[in-house]
């Protein structure tokens, strides 16, 4: 039986704790994908923690 590793994804008050918090891990954690305003309507980033799980960060943005 192959287990697969799953993605949980944390929300954040609000854009600017998103942004304030990858400002302050950038340099210090293992970015898997840089924060970026995504087509499913979030603003994220995702990191590796130290057993190699992703961990996702984001916000919902408003779609125009």
């Amino acid at each position: 039986m192959k287990l697969h590793k799953l993605s949980p994804i944390l929300w954040t008050k609000d854009l600017q704790a998103t942004i304030a918090f990858y400002e302050s891990v950038k340099d210090k954690a293992t970015i898997k994908t840089s924060i970026e305003d995504r087509e499913y309507f979030m603003r994220d980033f995702s990191i590796l923690d130290n057993n190699g799980y992703e961990l996702v960060f984001g916000q919902h943005i408003k779609c125009d």
